[in-house]
């Protein structure tokens, strides 16, 4: 680590935008949102899976619920609130995503908070892929990241690759500005993106380490680390028609922020706590050494606090308005923004219901859930 000057010498590369020839104008559209149920207990996430219509919401304290023709079903797919510690604001069942061959295998992953407050990922297992209900006996746990101090930052996003790796981010263990400087410690967990092979067990282990990870061979650095130097990536997706990766981190004290990775590109540093955005936060947390990649997209806290990761749009329906760009939001402000050409617009406002994560459907239809309990469809119309 170096002192003040250090960040005059460190290397920032700019990380790169969507392809101007891949995306519409993001100047021409209007996003709204329509309610398809309430009732539900601060949900987080809203998930689908190959093989059924369906969709399952998850809710913060460590139930998944179905949405299925029309309607919120009142039995729990999976009930996990005797497990699940949802004491602190942030805490809670946070992750779930279905195998690609989810209609074939019929497993599911979850991630959430233990009682002493690590992030746990766990695999389940369906009877089939229209169960109505999985079993809590089929848990084989995968992974604990320990996270014993502050109930904060504890990200636990989940999604597959396009290479059908499983993608994981993990929070910097919380507090304020990274006291344990866990983001930049590739010997850590905390802070990162993980990327592993679940359709393999290695060892004791339900995945084992892809030879393709930057540390793979490494007996100084944790294996699993795919990209570093994250706060508390709360959502993140994959971009279906290329592979990309779009990271959208929650700020510390003035900037939000989004980077997309290319496909395959492994081992990025994404900056925290060196940099809070495309700007310098602790300049004794810098080295010249590293090499920086500066966010796609920031926003300052004039707009928003809590950034919401969102997709880019590759459905059909709305394709004429939003075909390759990329929609996301923020959950303190409400606002909803696209992207594209190198440039946010403001396209629509979820306001006081407070936004938590959008989510996509087989078919790359586009969802919403707020706090307050609600499910959304997302549309455009042209301006």
């Amino acid at each position: 680590m170096l002192g003040a000057a250090a960040p005059a010498r460190a290397s920032v590369v700019p990380s790169p935008g969507l392809p101007s020839r891949s995306s519409v104008s993001p100047y021409h559209v209007k996003l709204t949102f329509s309610r398809l149920a309430r009732g539900l207990k601060q949900p987080v996430l809203v998930a689908s899976a190959p093989g059924t219509s369906r969709l399952f919401v998850v809710e913060r304290a460590g139930r998944i619920r179905v949405y299925s023709k029309g309607h919120l079903l009142a039995r729990s797919y999976l009930d996990l609130r005797k497990k699940v510690n949802s004491s602190g604001g942030e805490q809670g069942m946070l992750g779930l995503v279905f195998a690609p061959d989810f209609a074939k295998t019929h497993r599911l992953w979850v991630t959430y908070t233990t009682r002493n407050g690590s992030l746990r990922l766990s695999r389940f297992t369906a009877s089939s892929a229209s169960s109505s209900a999985v079993s809590r006996a089929t848990e084989r746990v995968l992974l604990t990241v320990p996270h014993p101090t502050y109930q904060n930052h504890n990200s636990g996003m989940l999604a597959f690759g396009r290479d059908r790796l499983l993608y994981l981010t993990t929070g910097d263990g919380g507090g304020a500005g990274d006291p344990f400087r866990h983001a930049q410690n590739r010997r850590s967990l905390n802070g990162k993106l993980l990327r592993i092979d679940v359709r393999h067990s290695c060892g004791h282990k339900y995945y084992c380490i892809p030879k393709t990870n930057p540390y793979a061979k490494s007996k100084v650095y944790r294996r699993e680390i795919w990209a570093y130097g994250l706060r508390n990536a709360w959502r993140f997706s994959v971009d279906k028609a290329n592979g990309d990766l779009w990271i959208a981190d929650v700020g510390q004290n003035k900037y939000e922020e989004v980077t997309r990775i290319p496909y395959a590109k492994k081992g990025w540093n994404l900056g925290w706590s060196c940099r809070e955005g495309k700007h310098l936060y602790k300049a004794n947390r810098c080295s010249a050494k590293v090499t920086y990649h500066a966010p796609t997209i920031e926003y300052g806290h004039g707009l928003g606090e809590a950034i919401i990761g969102g997709y880019v749009y590759r459905g059909v329906k709305y394709a004429k308005q939003l075909r390759g760009l990329y929609v996301y939001g923020d959950f303190e402000s409400g606002r909803v923004w696209v992207y594209g050409r190198g440039h946010s617009r403001q396209v629509g406002s979820l306001g006081a219901q407070r936004l938590t994560a959008f989510g996509e459907s087989r078919g790359g239809a586009l969802f919403a859930v707020t706090i307050d309990g609600g499910l959304y469809s997302v549309h455009a119309h042209s301006v």
